[in-house]
Parts: C-alpha cells; sequence; structure tokens
C-alpha cells in the first residue's frame, strides 16, 4: 500500500467517527434493553391474567363452606352409625358446637373473614298461621372476635334443616352470617335478626 493511500484512509476516518464495530454494539445494547422491557411486561400481564382466571369467586369459596358444614359428617350433618349413610343438611345437635366449629374449616389465623352460624326450630304459636323461628343455638368458626364484625359487610345465607336432638327430629333454620372486613372506614353493619314467618316455599 503506497504512503499516498494510507494517508487517505486516515483522513476518510474522521475524529469523531465511530468505529463499526461500536456502532454495533450499540445498537444491540439498545435491541437488548427494550426486548427485556417487553419480556417483562409480558410476563407481568401474562401473571395478572392467570391470577384472575385461577382465582376463586369470593361468593363460590363462601358456598363450598357452606356446603362443606352441612354435607360432612365431620361437621355438622348426621352419619347414620350402622349404615355409615350421611344425611345432607341434618344436623346432629351434638356436632353444632364451637369446637366442631372448628375443627371442620379451621380458619384459624384468618383474620379476612369470620363466620357465625345461627340455628332455629321452626314452631307454631298461638295467633300465627305461619311457623315462627325459635333461637336454638349459635356457633362461631375460630377466628371470630367480636371485631370481626366490625367494619364489616355481611352475606346472609339460609337453609331449611332437619335437627335430630337426642333421636327426636325437628323442623329447622340455619343461618349463616359470613362477616368480610373492608377496613375501618366503612360503616359498620348490624346483623340481621332472625326472620319469622314462612321459612320454606
Amino acid at each position: 500500500m503506497s504512503i499516498g493511500r494510507l494517508l487517505r484512509s486516515r483522513k476518510g476516518q474522521g475524529a469523531g467517527e465511530i468505529p463499526i464495530f461500536g456502532r454495533k454494539m450499540i445498537f444491540f445494547a439498545i435491541t437488548a434493553v427494550i426486548l427485556g422491557l417487553l419480556a417483562v411486561g409480558y410476563i407481568m400481564s401474562t401473571s395478572a391474567y392467570v391470577f384472575r382466571i385461577t382465582a376463586t369467586p369470593k361468593g363460590l369459596q363462601d358456598e363450598l363452606y357452606i356446603s362443606r358444614l352441612f354435607n360432612h359428617p365431620g361437621c355438622f350433618a348426621y352419619q347414620d352409625p350402622n349404615t355409615q349413610r350421611v344425611y345432607p343438611y341434618w344436623i346432629d345437635l351434638q356436632k353444632f358446637t364451637d369446637d366442631r366449629f372448628g375443627s371442620c374449616l379451621q380458619l384459624k389465623g384468618k383474620s379476612e373473614q369470620c363466620y357465625e352460624v345461627r340455628l332455629a326450630t321452626l314452631v307454631t304459636a298461638q295467633g300465627h298461621p305461619d311457623l315462627m323461628e325459635e333461637p336454638l343455638r349459635t356457633i362461631h368458626s375460630d377466628n371470630y372476635k367480636p371485631s370481626c364484625a366490625e367494619a364489616a359487610t355481611i352475606d346472609v345465607t339460609r337453609k331449611p334443616v332437619i335437627i335430630l336432638d337426642d333421636g327426636r327430629q325437628h323442623d329447622g333454620i340455619a343461618t349463616v352470617l359470613v362477616y368480610t372486613r373492608q377496613g375501618q372506614a366503612t360503616a359498620p353493619v348490624q346483623p340481621p335478626a332472625p326472620q319469622q314467618g314462612p321459612a320454606r316455599a
């Protein structure tokens, strides 16, 4: 290579010009940053979507709990000692205790929700053509405290049941109250009083 051509080649590369290798490195670095941000955004949006479609709706969760209370022999449901048959919504009054409730659902340590179950028998009263509710017993989940019902929304579910007490059967109503904490700013909601009148359709 002649000296003149070498000088012209060096003159062509300006003092401030970035070599082609350096330009490629900058391009790859910017591309890597953009791809990384896109990947993070995709993962976050996908995780939120998966959580949304797999989360158990609150109403369904409450219904599953209530179904377990009245259908499982480990909870309140009566089980024939001879045939081992379980009678759904037949309540063995000996099982209807706070201790049994605690062993059935085991909600201790969960402070966002607590449960109360009121059991009443249906009786006739003079002067009333319809059956009346006579309160029998009230029990609570093992995480229940008076503060749980403060500043909480209340979901009420009523179920017609058969109450078994020392071999005697009584028609009854079980009222399940689910207290859900909404924060201290929410006004307290008073629990409903036992209803009177017809209990079955």
